[in-house]
């Protein structure tokens, strides 16, 4: 009697054997979406991945434009400061020094002190 019920547990039954073939048709189908998945989506992804370097290449490019312009208008106004500058020492330079007298020493003194100061702050500020 043990042998009769070991031989009946090794066989399969029809319900068995078609509930069997009906799991290895969902894991062939499995199979075949994930090789669709991954012919289909890889390419989506590379994609992707390219357009978001691109993205990057271009913000980075539109930086350093941003960057080229603000250097060109700060040297711009740095030369316009330097002729402004050289225009008043020109100014400066052309004074006809005949026309002042005496009274006049104590006020270019002063003009000269105030001078002076600028100077020296403007070399400790650079």
């Amino acid at each position: 009697a043990t042998r009769a019920t070991a031989a009946q547990e090794n066989r399969i039954t029809l319900g068995a054997a078609r509930y069997a073939s009906e799991e290895a048709a969902v894991l062939v189908h499995y199979a075949i979406a994930l090789v669709e998945y991954t012919r289909i989506c890889q390419p989506l992804r590379l994609t992707k991945e390219r357009v978001d370097k691109l993205k990057q290449e271009l913000y980075e490019a539109e930086q350093k434009q941003i960057e080229r312009e603000n250097e060109i208008q700060r040297l711009k106004l740095v030369e316009q400061t330097l002729q402004n500058a050289d225009s008043n020492e020109e100014d400066n330079r052309l004074v006809d020094i005949s026309q002042y007298t005496m009274d006049d020493l104590p006020r270019l003194e002063n003009q000269l002190a105030e001078a002076q100061k600028r100077f020296d702050t403007a070399a400790v500020e650079k």
